[in-house]
């Protein structure tokens, strides 16, 4: 049952599968051979034990036979794990730890666990702070690499050869590969260019820095508007031609607008002097509503911001219309 066990496969996407397929077995070599040069597994190999530790915690809760099709999903509180092991994003360390706590009650194998968080807490200890990410590249050791550089400074840390492949990341929030390519690809159009979604290139390392670039220039909003709906607030307009500033939400937008122009405090002190909620209470979503319709865009901060962002339609200048304003427009 132990050499079953160690043999059988793990469920692991394709882009950290590597030279053979992942098993217990091969991730017990990782940490040996990890221990041996006094150094922390890489990247792939955490990435694994997290897939490993979902996939143990799967099956404890509805065994083996009860995942025929090798998909895996979280359990309670465990889904920091596999956000992890599915793209490498080290981006809130305290929910990552509540989430593998979670998956100790469970373990079938308390031994495998114990080694399992071991080599993952000496692979987080040696983690990056600010905007790195995980490179392979061919022939080489994975490593960190600080994108917080000059473009002529990334070309000289790469040096000649393969570029390699961008296996995780740190710093980037709630950001992942599928937001690099969607800028990349977005770049690329602004300038004209013709984009093929094949193209290796849209999520390579210089991709990658080139997001960190822009928001090291524009600041956590250019994250949120890259990330937001899926990329199509992006895709829009450029940036610098749409976003407008801080927002702590819709309701904080409508309340802005109610006041300046005059009717929100009125409205709430009816409201309160005649019992008239039911009439003149704001709906704040009805209200936002009308807004998004003619381009108006908030979005949530992605770095761990508190505040959200406020984005304006295209062409638009000045602070936004008041509600009679949009009424006019006749577009909601």
């Amino acid at each position: 049952m132990e050499l079953d066990r160690a043999t059988r496969l793990i469920t692991t996407t394709p882009e950290i599968c590597g030279p053979g397929p992942w098993t217990r077995e091969r991730i017990a070599s990782n940490i040996s051979l990890a221990e041996t040069y006094g150094r922390p597994i890489g990247m792939e190999t955490a990435r694994a034990i997290a897939f490993a530790l979902v996939q143990d915690d799967w099956e404890a809760a509805h065994g083996e036979a009860g995942n025929p099709d090798g998909e895996i999903h979280p359990c309670d509180g465990t889904a920091p794990v596999l956000h992890f092991a599915l793209g490498g994003a080290l981006h809130d360390l305290d929910d990552l730890w509540m989430g593998l706590a979670k998956l100790g009650a469970r373990t079938p194998d308390a031994l495998a666990f114990a080694t399992y968080i071991g080599a993952l807490e000496v692979f987080l200890e040696a983690g990056p702070d600010g905007f790195q990410v995980w490179l392979n590249r061919p022939g080489h050791t994975g490593r960190w690499v600080d994108l917080a550089c000059s473009e002529a400074e990334l070309e000289t840390t790469l040096g000649r050869g393969p570029v390699g492949k961008v296996l995780g990341s740190s710093g980037f929030g709630q950001l992942d590969a599928r937001d690099v390519v969607r800028h990349e690809a977005s770049t690329r159009r602004h300038r004209g260019e013709e984009v093929d979604p094949d193209d290796t290139t849209l999520a390579d390392i210089r991709a990658w820095h080139r997001l960190t670039t822009a928001i090291r220039q524009h600041g956590p909003a250019y994250a949120a508007w890259v990330h937001a709906e899926e990329g199509e607030v992006m895709e829009v307009a450029p940036f610098d031609r749409r976003h407008v500033g801080p927002v702590d939400g819709i309701e904080a937008f409508c309340f802005s607008i109610g006041v300046r122009d005059g009717w929100w405090l009125p409205a709430l002190s009816l409201e309160a002097d005649h019992d008239l909620r039911a009439i003149l209470s704001v709906d704040v979503l009805a209200m936002w509503r009308i807004y998004e319709i003619i381009g108006w865009a908030i979005t949530p901060g992605v770095l761990g911001e508190d505040t959200s962002h406020l984005f304006a339609p295209v062409g638009h200048v000045g602070p936004p219309p008041s509600v009679a304003q949009v009424r006019a427009t006749r577009t909601y």
